[in-house]
């Protein structure tokens, strides 16, 4: 706890913005909380709810249904790139348990 509070208080010591050692920390330190928020979950979400918010985030920005829809591209590529996340969270969250 003394050295994250230290850690935590240095980047205002250097002139950095207040927010730096939390980006930092979330590049380097696995914490699944990034991942749970991808899917509106909170942390420690129980894995039928993990995996009932997947499958509905998968479904609505899957990108063959937002093509079906005939979305314009912009939109398609944005779904494309959100679905990626949406897995990435959902295989991190499950690969950890």
């Amino acid at each position: 706890p003394a050295e994250d509070a230290l850690l935590r208080a240095s980047p205002v010591h250097i002139g950095l913005h207040s927010d730096v050692y939390e980006t930092v920390k979330r590049q380097f330190v696995g914490s699944l909380s990034h991942h749970y928020a991808m899917l509106g979950l909170q942390d420690g979400a129980d894995p039928a709810e993990v995996k009932r918010a997947y499958r509905k985030l998968a479904s609505e920005y899957h990108p063959d249904k937002i093509v079906s829809k005939g979305l314009p591209d912009d939109f398609v590529e944005f779904a494309e790139s959100k679905f990626r996340e949406i897995n990435e969270a959902y295989a991190a969250i499950t690969k950890s348990r």
